[in-house]
């Protein structure tokens, strides 16, 4: 269980859910905020926080997730790599309030409904706040062998169908 947590100041934006019409709060860190960033979790309704350059787990995964591509004699373009990094990196966190933290194809989501489309304008708030939020932790992912890491990750990615 994840009870680390980080106070942070970021860049605040609402909109409006298209479905029940209810404010969503959306944070973003600043673009001087290098390796940091904001992931999504409890399926798109609240943030964690993970320094990538104080983090050796997301560098591990990109290691692991090549040789598995290699393994199966595919090559993806930049672009494609990222986002699947991006989608895999889930699998390197540890829970977080109980939860698993699943980063493939999660967008943003409405923490009433649940939908993920909303409405923004310029009669909502925009304004920099402080916000706390839990920190992403690996201990479990670091605490996997070599070839516990490639299984998983080789499960994984012919979950989302980049290997058959």
């Amino acid at each position: 269980m994840n009870i680390n947590r980080i106070k942070l100041k970021v860049r605040k934006e609402e909109g409006i859910c298209k479905k029940c019409g209810e404010i969503r709060k959306f944070y973003y860190l600043s673009d001087f905020s290098y390796g940091e960033r904001l992931i999504l979790i409890k399926g798109g309704k609240d943030y964690a926080y993970v320094n990538l350059l104080e983090d050796n787990a997301f560098e591990k995964l990109e290691e692991v997730i090549n040789l598995v591509l290699k393994k199966y004699n595919i090559t993806l373009n930049k672009m494609m790599f990222a986002k699947c990094i991006n989608k895999l990196f889930g699998l390197t966190c540890d829970m977080i309030d109980k939860e698993l933290v699943y980063t493939a194809n999660i967008n943003e989501k409405c923490q009433h409904c649940g939908y993920d489309k909303f409405l923004f304008g310029a009669d909502l708030k925009e304004a920099i706040v402080d916000i706390e939020v839990p920190v992403v932790t690996h201990f479990y992912w670091n605490s996997l062998n070599e070839s516990d890491k490639l299984k998983a990750v080789e499960n994984e990615l012919r979950k989302l169908s980049y290997i058959n």
